[in-house]
């Protein structure tokens, strides 16, 4: 593959030494995977998979709340990471065995009231992982009645000890949340945003009996910043339909919207494209979209749909996420996170993975529009 590929080739090494002892998978494909994440080792359960490759080979792999064991049954904690090196897990939190406490920003959390998700992010000028990072807040009588980010921040991880030892708000700290998903090409990273408005907004219809959940005024759209390469300290420019700017009211939507009510899109380079995975629909509906551009601005083109079904009649899929592994000349792996309509089962909350096509030498690419230079 080219020079600008995301896919990593997945490294056995040291890690610290004052990590817990690792979970082995029986291997890293889709299918191992799957067994793995279901087997409540060592998180019980947990969404938003977010895995990074670290340069190394290891990769870091954050999530928003996660179920942990401890002695007197399962605790929630808003964000845990989990090492991999080669087939093997680490957990990565704060507090204790017994009284667990989330991975970052633990010391500004207020459980189900003010805690943090993890969202997109790379390695800096600093040598460091650098993720952006989602404040949230309950506006409601309870936990994920109204929620809403408030702001974007920025946290930078140390390799050799996995310790967050840099927290700031982002450049742009706004609660559009740029840095959903990141990619670096060329001389630019790119930070693109999704409003993440999921609970308590516009109401549902089509569920008995209706009930208020994403926000669809933003929900079906992605917009682009971009920033120099790895320079997360940077102001962005933001991608205004014709050209970059620097004001951000007049970002405008890449991602393509028509029948998609919600777009909380990731963004990979795959043999030197951008390629969009989107779970349309969050929890609803069954279909995942694939997206390709020749620029990470677009202009982006459908070129194949994935069906996923949840497993059950309780069950629910949303937000799918690249692995940066186990890519070939015609796929690449996926996580899509699955849970029950309740939200209070562990057994049934654990991410599931699958081979996805890649862009064929046929998928539509805009003529106007250059190939990306390989690194």
């Amino acid at each position: 593959m080219p020079a600008d590929t995301s896919f990593i080739t997945l490294g056995e090494t040291t890690v610290a030494a004052h990590l817990p002892d690792p979970v082995c998978a029986a291997g890293t494909g889709p299918v191992e995977l799957t067994a793995f994440f279901d087997a409540g080792r060592p998180l019980l359960g947990a969404d938003y998979q977010r895995p990074f490759a670290l340069p190394d080979g290891r990769v870091l792999w954050l999530f928003q709340d996660a179920f942990l064991p401890t002695s007197h049954g399962p605790e929630l904690v808003h964000n845990v990471g989990l090492l991999q090196s080669g087939r093997c897990f680490q957990l990565l939190r704060s507090g204790s065995t017994d009284a667990p406490a989330s991975y970052i920003l633990a010391n500004r959390t207020d459980r189900f009231v003010h805690w943090f998700w993890p969202l997109g992010g790379g390695i800096g000028l600093d040598g460091r992982l650098n993720v952006f990072v989602a404040e949230m807040r309950e506006h409601g009588p309870g936990y994920l009645v109204h929620t809403e980010p408030v702001a974007t921040w920025l946290v930078s991880i140390e390799l050799d000890t996995l310790t967050v030892d840099d927290v700031r708000l982002a450049p742009n700290p706004s609660n559009e949340l740029y840095g959903w998903s990141v990619v670096s090409q060329g001389g630019f990273t790119y930070l693109y945003a999704h409003c993440y408005r999921q609970f308590g907004w516009d109401l549902f219809p089509f569920a008995d009996p209706p009930f208020r959940a994403h926000d669809f005024s933003c929900g079906p759209d992605v917009t682009v910043a971009r920033v120099p390469r790895s320079d997360f300290e940077a102001l962005p420019d933001y991608w205004d339909g014709t050209g970059w700017t620097a004001e951000e009211s007049d970002a405008a939507p890449v991602i393509p919207r028509e029948g998609r009510a919600v777009n909380p899109s990731q963004i990979t380079l795959f043999e030197g494209r951008f390629v969009a995975v989107t779970k349309v629909g969050d929890w609803w509906g069954d279909t995942i979209y694939l997206d390709v551009a020749a620029v990470a601005e677009g202009p982006w083109h459908t070129y194949a749909t994935v069906t996923v079904a949840p497993g059950d009649d309780d069950g629910n899929t949303y937000f799918a996420s690249i692995v940066p592994y186990g890519a070939d000349e015609t796929s690449f792996v996926v996580g899509i996170s699955r849970n029950t309509w309740s939200g209070d089962d562990p057994d049934h909350y654990s991410p599931m993975f699958i081979r996805i096509p890649a862009p064929d030498g046929d998928a539509p690419i805009d003529a106007r529009f250059p190939a990306p230079v390989a690194d």
